[in-house]
Formats: C-alpha cells, structure tokens, sequence
C-alpha cells in the first residue's frame, strides 16, 4: 500500500502540463454544440482507455483545468463529478484526483454491464444538445434516475416536431418505463403525448408545457422571473423598456416570460409601447430595432441566443453597453464572466428541474397518478450590462 501511494504523489509536473495540453487541443478541436462538461468528461475516458492517463495518475487541479480551458469551475466540477460517479477516478481529500487502479476498474465496468443490462430504461427526449441550460438538466436527470436503479435513454429532435413524434412512438413501443419530454419550440399540441397521458403512461414535460393535456411538468416560473427583471430595471430609473424573443407563440416558456414583461410594466404604470417589442428577431432585424432607439433604452432578452445577438448588435452600431443601452437575459452560458461586459442573468436552477422531473416520474411509474406542475424560482446574477440612471455617470452630476 505504501508503494502505490507513493506513486499516486510523485507524478512529474511535466505530465501534469502535458494532459492539460492535451485536453486543450481536443477541446478546440470538438463540438462547440456539446457542452464543454461533457468534452471534458470525454476526453479524459478517452485518454484513461488509450491507457495515456494510467491508473492512480493525478489529475491536473479544477483550477489548472479552469484556467487553462478558461471555462468556469463548474464546468469542470461536473465534468469530474460524472467521471467519479462512474468510478472512472477517485478523489482523496486533501490530495487530489486520480485515476482509478487497474483491477478495480475492470471490475466495476464488468460488473455494470451486468448490471445495467437488466436495469429499466427512461426515455430522455430533449429539442438539441447545444447549451449549458440542456446540460445541467441532464446531469440532475442522469443522477436522480442513477439512485432509483434506472438507465437514461438520450433522444434529440433537433427542435422538429414530426421527429419528436416518430421518435415518441418508437421509444414506447420499445418498452421504456417512463418519457421526460423537452417539448419542441413552437408546439402547442402534440397529439402522440395526448394519446399517451390518455392511457396513463408515465411522462413528464420539462421546461414547457403544452396546453390542454394535462400531464405532469417542470420547469421555471417564467412569468415572475421577467416580472422582476422588469422591476429591477424600473427600481433603476429605466421607463424605455423592450423585449426581444424568437417567435413566442406556442411555446409556453416563452409566452409566460412576455407576459411578466408586460405585466410588470402596467402595474408601474408604464405604457406598453409596441415598438419596443421584437419577435422572431434575426441579427439584421435587431440592428434596425437598436438603431431606431433615441437615448438611454433597456432590453430584456427572452434567452442567451437572444442576448448575444443584442450585444453583438450594439457593439457594431457602437451603442454603449451599459452607458446606452443596459441589457437582461435569461440564461447563464459557457465563458459568461469573460466577456467585455458581464451580462445581468436570470439563471434557471436546471439541474433542480431534472431533479424533480425524475421524482414525479417515479411517482407515476409506482401508480401515483395526481398530476403536478412545479415552477422553481430563478436566480438573478448581477452583470456590468444595467446602468443604475440614479447613479450620476462621470462628468454627470444628479
């Protein structure tokens, strides 16, 4: 035993360096539309099988890895937890991270082959896999679903509602226990979810819900995380205020998220001013939209893809970020505290959504047929993108 903890100890600096160049080279050269956790996660198996990480080699540190991929520890953090979870490393407080031994290893892939063979399966079915938000949600999923003994079925739809009913239709004829179903954007009915919830088969719908079938559903309170980001700008001397979305109809997500806008603004007893208000908004049309405003104007964005298109927008019309125009958007993302101007964020709890999507599930899978819908609350990330009109800028005086 003493042996091998010397070695656990004594792996050369120079290694370090090497796995860290390594990991750096692959990243770039990935799939920016997978998240950055699950490169990480990836990578490492992929170099612990090639047998270039060897057993009980340390790991370069969450801040090595952070720095280095310049990603936040968190993305790191869950890249590791997954590896640990899976027995792939170790971690010994105080130490570090290892890789795993050997023989151990071996047996824990062999053994949970076994095993998972004769696990029942839940059918995870999600619109893309190309943000943090996505992410997050799978990892709760794949945790939660873990401690019940079940294995995740992972499907795409790549946002398209005749895939996601194909789709629907093999995974239950293929016998998977129970659906947890990111519904497609712009969808307000789908008939194969309708038919299924009718003979009681175990679903639940993430993020939106479809009106009309009643079905159990997580996902944000959409409505009074915009409410507030509304009052926030108010409280800070903002009147001109827009909102600017992808299409909203259909989706109810983003549907509750207009209405908070609006409904925030009447109860302050501001106008709804039409021309503030940006649907199905492409790079040019956000251009015309900016480019019209006079003077100081605030935007709450519906999501990050919204977000970065406003701020890449002002910076070309050379608006000023937060001095013109201050900024809001749902949702936090990969290298959001790198930018120029850190963003103000309204942060879904996502991995507390997949949490609690596989608890209501399993309730439904044990016979528990009361219908749920949870909203968790927000979390809002104070950025540089708000400019507080109370607050004389230099060379203003109040």
């Amino acid at each position: 035993m003493k042996t091998v903890r010397k070695r656990l100890f004594t792996r050369p600096l120079q290694s370090c360096i090497f796995i860290i160049k390594c990991m750096e080279m692959y990243l770039v050269k990935s799939d920016k539309r997978v998240p950055l956790y699950m490169q990480l996660r990836a990578y490492i198996s992929d170099q612990i099988q090639q047998q270039v990480l060897k057993p009980h080699d340390k790991l370069p540190t969450e801040q090595e890895l952070s720095e280095q991929f310049k990603v936040s520890r968190i993305t790191v953090k869950n890249a590791l937890k997954d590896l640990a979870e899976e027995g792939v490393i170790y971690r010994i407080q105080g130490r570090g991270t290892f890789v795993s031994g050997a023989e151990k290893k071996e047996t824990a892939l062999y053994e949970g082959t076994q095993t998972s063979a004769s696990l029942p399966v839940v059918a995870v079915i999600v619109p893309r896999l190309d943000n943090l938000f996505i992410g997050n949600v799978l990892i709760g999923l794949e945790s939660r679903l873990a401690r019940y003994q079940y294995r995740m079925l992972f499907m795409t739809t790549q946002d398209h509602q005749d895939l996601e009913r194909k789709v629907l239709q093999e995974m239950a004829a293929d016998g998977v226990k129970g659906l947890i179903i990111y519904p497609a954007e712009g969808e307000n009915y789908n008939e194969e979810i309708l038919k299924l919830s009718l003979h009681n088969f175990p679903i639940v719908l993430i993020d939106r819900y479809l009106p009309g079938i009643n079905t159990n559903f997580v996902g944000t309170d959409n409505f009074q995380a915009a409410y507030d980001a509304v009052t926030y700008l108010i409280a800070r001397g903002h009147s001109e205020i827009g909102f600017v979305s992808s299409e909203v109809k259909g989706t109810t997500s983003l549907e509750e998220r207009f209405e908070g806008y609006r409904q925030a603004l009447l109860q302050h007893g501001l106008p709804l001013n039409y021309d503030y208000q940006l649907f199905q908004a492409d790079e040019d049309e956000i251009s015309r939209f900016l480019a019209a405003r006079q003077g100081r104007f605030a935007v709450l964005a519906a999501h990050n893809g919204i977000g970065h298109r406003v701020m890449k927008a002002a910076a070309e019309l050379d608006i000023a970020i937060p001095e013109r125009l201050s900024v809001i958007f749902f949702d936090d993302y990969e290298y959001s505290d790198l930018t120029r101007v850190k963003p103000a964020l309204i942060v879904q709890d996502a991995e507390q959504i997949g949490l609690q999507a596989v608890e209501l599930l399993m309730k439904a899978i044990n016979g528990q047929e009361s219908k749920a819908q949870l909203k968790l609350a927000t979390r809002f990330q104070e950025g540089d993108s708000v400019l507080d009109l109370h607050t004389p800028t230099r060379g203003e005086s109040r």
